[in-house]
């Protein structure tokens, strides 16, 4: 049922006769050759630079919303906010957009609510709701 554990060669020494095959047979470190027609495959690389979008700006909002509500504690309502923003900021918030926008509609209620908001939280709260808007139209529109 398989190699023993005894008989298995250790990572590193597998990962030093990888390197040295390639080396040895002028492929580039990082490539290996396919069993297939020995062509040479290569592994996916990171990227070097990104495209920016809306929803990166939406994140980006949500940050700055998060950070002005975290350092100005004491305003009414100011933990059950922060507690929704971090809702609003999860993957599955991400991924269903909708969802995100249920929890803005909640940060927004608890943030209106305050007598005593800073003023930077509600500037932020508007952007985020304004790219809200924006991302759900380039959504609609088939841009994201």
């Amino acid at each position: 049922m398989g190699v023993e554990r005894s008989r298995r060669k250790p990572l590193h020494v597998l990962f030093e006769q990888v390197l040295c095959l390639g080396l040895c047979q002028g492929v580039p470190v990082g490539y290996s050759r396919g069993k297939r027609g020995g062509r040479i495959l290569g592994f996916d690389t990171e990227p070097s630079g990104y495209e920016k979008t809306i929803l990166s700006d939406l994140q980006g909002a949500w940050q700055c919303l998060r950070q002005e509500v975290a350092d100005n504690p004491g305003f009414h309502g100011w933990d059950r906010a922060l507690f929704h923003i971090d809702e609003a900021m999860s993957w599955e918030s991400v991924r269903n957009l909708r969802a995100m926008q249920r929890s803005l509609l909640l940060v927004r209620n608890i943030l209106q609510q305050a007598d005593d908001l800073p003023e930077g939280a509600a500037e932020c709260l508007q952007a985020v709701s304004e790219l809200m808007d924006e991302t759900l139209e380039a959504l609609a529109s088939g841009e994201i």
